[in-house]
């Protein structure tokens, strides 16, 4: 199996359990094109290739002194391909004799092709999910602010490392939409989401100014600001939003009203 990286043009080992590790490394990294062997030729014309013999066909001239050394005489190639039609990578099947697929190894190789596509596709999301969390992580430390978002309907949630520090959150800890609302102060709770609930259902926009009761006792002032995201038909699909924590701030202006009627009880 080789995946096509995503610049669309060169790919990488992804499994080859029987195959000499000199080939593997060889073919890693290598580019796709009209004569690339079998998978690089099935990956640029977009359909199946089958090479029965790797020692005379012209598509193996830059590779047959590699699969002469490592004992292969034929490969047959099929591209594996999204359910959007762009190419993820190749599956392929190597003999040390010269022969085309059997039958049964065509159903195989239509089975494996796409088993091994929906394996992609899954890595790829996980890969771009990853990528996303992380430029998020880097505005929210430049910012100082808590990035987080909420999925309602699984009752999942993602927080920034920012995030979870405001919250007190572990950072293996997984988190729920629930989760995040009980760290909401208990007197303020009942009111935080009866904002969200009508802001979500009215301007799909929100603001809140609330205190957070932290596991150790400690509370902190945050202003939480979001949007919710529907789908066509009205249904929320996610909520995203930021929250920073005004602590500081509130503490100086309790602070500064204490001593303003302090002078006033004095005077």
């Amino acid at each position: 199996i080789l995946p096509l990286n995503r610049d669309g043009k060169h790919v990488r080992h992804g499994a080859a359990p029987n195959l000499p590790e000199a080939y593997v490394k060889a073919v890693n990294g290598a580019p796709i094109g009209p004569r690339n062997g079998s998978c690089g030729t099935a990956m640029y014309r977009r359909r199946p290739v089958v090479v029965s013999d790797v020692m005379t066909d012209p598509l193996w001239a830059d590779y047959r002194e590699l699969a002469k050394i490592c004992g292969l005489r034929a490969c047959w190639s099929t591209p594996i391909l999204s359910a959007q039609g762009d190419v993820l990578g190749s599956f392929a099947m190597y003999r040390e004799e010269n022969r085309g697929p059997l039958p049964q190894e065509n159903r195989l190789t239509q089975i494996a092709t796409h088993i091994a596509g929906i394996a992609i596709e899954r890595q790829r999301q996980q890969e771009i999910l990853r990528e996303r969390e992380a430029r998020i992580n880097l505005a929210a430390e430049s910012a100082d602010l808590a990035f987080w978002i909420l999925y309602p309907e699984q009752n999942s949630a993602w927080m920034s490392e920012k995030g979870r520090l405001i919250y007190g959150f572990d950072s293996n800890l997984p988190l729920t939409c629930d989760l995040i609302l009980s760290r909401v102060h208990p007197d303020e709770r009942g009111a935080v989401k009866a904002t969200y609930d009508r802001s979500c259902a009215l301007s799909g926009t929100f603001e809140s100014e609330h205190r957070l009761l932290l596991p150790y006792g400690k509370t902190r002032w945050v202003i939480m600001r979001g949007r919710c995201l529907t789908d066509e038909e009205g249904n929320l699909l996610e909520t995203i939003g930021v929250t920073l924590d005004v602590s500081a701030q509130k503490q100086a202006d309790l602070q500064l009203q204490h001593q303003r009627e302090e002078m006033a009880h004095r005077n």
